[in-house]
């Protein structure tokens, strides 16, 4: 798991909780096959598309993901009494194998009580608004019960062009060296291991 505290600025952060206030929402449950899932769930073209942008412009995000494809974003909503219990994600949605699921936070932690992230039984993770938590879509993760406040997210899904995550973290690990040291025999490695192993 890793976390990309500026995934989205505070700007973006603001319009898309001005946008989804005034948002038509509809019960999740009914929009996921997990019998777990209880909160309320957003779809909109233009406030994805300023999700999209946002992402596309984040340096951290690609380095981390090196996404190939992403998923339209679409919003969710937890209030009080609201959780998402222990489940898989989809291996393809809209077309993309799901490499990598990504939280956005959209409330800040001092907003809601309970609602912590769980990804394969660590401890719950909250992060700051506009903060983006990515992890292996392939692992069992929940959002625990809100007791208190609103917990609203972006949620979307990579396709990275390095499906495996070993080697993933290995490229992005010599990207961030590169960048760090200006060493051109590191950015050889990076640019050569992302030609052999990128999709």
């Amino acid at each position: 798991m890793i976390v990309v505290s500026n995934a989205l600025s505070p700007d973006v952060v603001a319009h898309l909780r001005a946008a989804l206030g005034a948002a038509a929402w509809e019960d999740g449950s009914g929009t996921s096959t997990a019998r777990a899932k209880h909160n309320a769930q957003c779809t909109d073209e233009a406030l994805s598309a300023l999700v999209d942008r946002a992402l596309a412009s984040c340096a951290e995000f690609k380095r981390v993901a090196i996404p190939y494809v992403t998923t339209r974003p679409m919003f969710a909503r937890y209030r009080e009494g609201d959780a998402y219990g222990p489940h898989l994600d989809e291996a393809f949605i809209d077309g993309a194998r799901t490499d990598l699921a990504v939280t956005i936070a959209l409330s800040g932690p001092t907003e809601y009580e309970g609602g912590g992230l769980v990804v394969a039984g660590a401890d719950p993770v909250a992060t700051g608004s506009g903060a983006a938590i990515i992890y292996p879509a392939n692992t069992v993760h929940e959002v625990l019960p809100v007791t208190s406040g609103e917990r609203l997210v972006v949620v979307l899904w990579v396709q990275s062009r390095i499906r495996d995550a070993d080697k993933r973290q290995l490229v992005a690990d010599l990207n961030a060296a590169s960048i760090r040291t200006g060493d051109v025999p590191t950015r050889l490695a990076y640019q050569n291991l992302l030609r052999m192993w990128g999709e």
